[in-house]
């Protein structure tokens, strides 16, 4: 409610209550669509409203384990979107957040390795480069649409998960580079990975992190 009054001392101090009330984990699961988009008709309120909301994003994104597919694009998107500002200390902020909320989709993905068989959660179909099928556990599908995507956007093509436009291809590739850097094993683990790997634009290094 205190979002919606569009006066920007009210905004963030709702913004900082809903933050504490994530962390004391006091928000339910069925609120969190409306809060990425309360804080998406938030976003034009000015510079401090804008880091409250990137706070606020790390805040849900990490203590709500669950947002999945098109919701976490959509929180996603508000940070890509904020890391365009012309504004610097938003477009540094913006896009620290997407490196740590970019890391931690892919640490997500590492824990569902590591669920024993009986805990499998619900596959569901992605489509490789290649045309072909494969059914794959909800944060491994998240990561693989998230690659995808950069690389995408490093080539100047359209993403097809994020509903974003452009990005600059120096962040995509340096995004693609941490994900490599970081989460090599995923790689050799995961065919469906290894064949996004495979496609360029990747940073020149890439071949020697794989």
């Amino acid at each position: 409610m205190g979002c919606a009054t569009k006066n920007a001392k009210v905004v963030a101090i709702s913004l900082g209550s809903l933050q504490r009330l994530i962390a004391l984990k006091a928000v339910p699961q069925s609120a969190v669509a409306l809060i990425v988009s309360t804080m998406n008709d938030a976003m034009s309120q000015g510079v401090d409203i804008q880091l409250r909301i990137l706070q606020t994003l790390v805040s849900l994104i990490t203590n709500f384990p669950s947002i999945h597919g098109g919701l976490l694009g959509e929180a996603l998107l508000l940070c890509f979107n904020l890391q365009d500002s012309r504004i610097a200390v938003v477009s540094s902020t913006a896009a620290a957040t997407l490196r740590q909320l970019v890391m931690f989709i892919f640490e997500k993905m590492v824990n569902e390795d590591r669920l024993e068989s009986g805990d499998t959660p619900k596959l569901s179909e992605a489509t490789l480069p290649d045309g072909s099928i494969k059914a794959l556990g909800p944060c491994a599908k998240d990561a693989f649409s998230v690659f995808e995507d950069l690389c995408l956007l490093a080539n100047s093509e359209r993403p097809k998960f994020l509903k974003l436009d452009y990005l600059h291809k120096t962040f995509a590739l340096e995004l693609i580079e941490s994900v490599l850097t970081n989460y090599h094993e995923l790689f050799r683990k995961h065919s469906e990975l290894l064949m996004l790997a495979a496609t360029p634009p990747l940073p020149a290094n890439s071949e020697i992190s794989l």
